[in-house]
């Protein structure tokens, strides 16, 4: 099997429940609640919309990652696995990385609220060093594999500062030699996707966002199906169901 895809997440952590349902209960003396309704009330409140957007925040160093690695002839080839994922918590742990599915899932050391309170660039060096240090842990436990992809694709990513664009698909018109491309500048709390017309010399024309998107691929490949000219001057972007979603027009 290959290893493919890398994600990060916080941890839901079965031994500490009992501390924060009891903690729930405290601060809800006049309706009283059962354990499971006070687990539900954290998930519901407080744990999945931090765990959501902190999976999504992710994506943009971790898919960097990924594209590098994809680019690398030699594959990343292991037992069963094709996804490690770093499950995040602040707490001190005792659990060892497990594999289940095929998913490798690898407990590490992460300081989430420091996370929330830092700029963009400094998330992102932690969610860089969050994927590092869980693959430090696989490469210990699984010495046969050849990480090498993985640390190559991890230099280039922090050589240049984790800035991920890159021109998704380019068409160019068979009358006018001009050229429509869709350009993705993946950030870390949204995908931006434009349009931008280029003459036959490469000088920008025009130039247009089209969408501003959350930036897991879940929510932004829909939007990337095909790119067609459907005009001398008009363009349009169609979704992976064939839908025209966006038509933009050059001077």
């Amino acid at each position: 099997m290959i290893l493919k895809e890398l994600d990060t997440e916080l941890w839901y952590r079965e031994d500490l429940r009992a501390a924060i349902i009891e903690n729930i209960k405290k601060k809800h003396t006049l309706f009283p609640m059962t354990d499971d309704k006070a687990m539900q009330y954290d998930l519901k409140h407080n744990f999945n919309n931090a765990a959501f957007k902190f999976r999504n925040e992710g994506r943009c160093v971790l898919a960097l990652i990924e594209n590098l690695m994809r680019e690398n002839k030699t594959k990343i080839y292991t037992k069963e696995t094709w996804k490690i994922n770093a499950m995040c918590t602040s707490e001190p742990f005792d659990d060892k990385p497990i594999c289940i599915g095929g998913v490798y899932d690898v407990p590490i050391l992460f300081d989430i609220e420091k996370y929330w309170k830092e700029n963009e660039q400094n998330k992102k060096r932690m969610i860089f060093k969050g994927i590092t240090e869980a693959f430090k842990q696989v490469e210990q436990l699984e010495p046969e594999w050849n990480l090498t992809p993985f640390w190559e694709a991890c230099k280039i990513a922090e050589e240049n500062d984790f800035y991920s664009e890159y021109i998704w698909n380019r068409k160019k018109n068979p009358k006018s030699k001009d050229t429509v491309e869709i350009y993705c500048n993946h950030k870390l709390e949204s995908m931006d996707i434009y349009m931008i017309f280029r003459d036959n010399k490469e000088e920008i024309i025009d130039k247009y966002l089209l969408i501003s998107t959350l930036p897991h691929e879940f929510e932004f490949v829909q939007y990337l199906g095909d790119l067609k000219w459907i005009s001398d001057k008009k363009a349009a972007l169609y979704d992976i169901n064939g839908k025209k979603r966006f038509v933009r027009k050059k001077k």
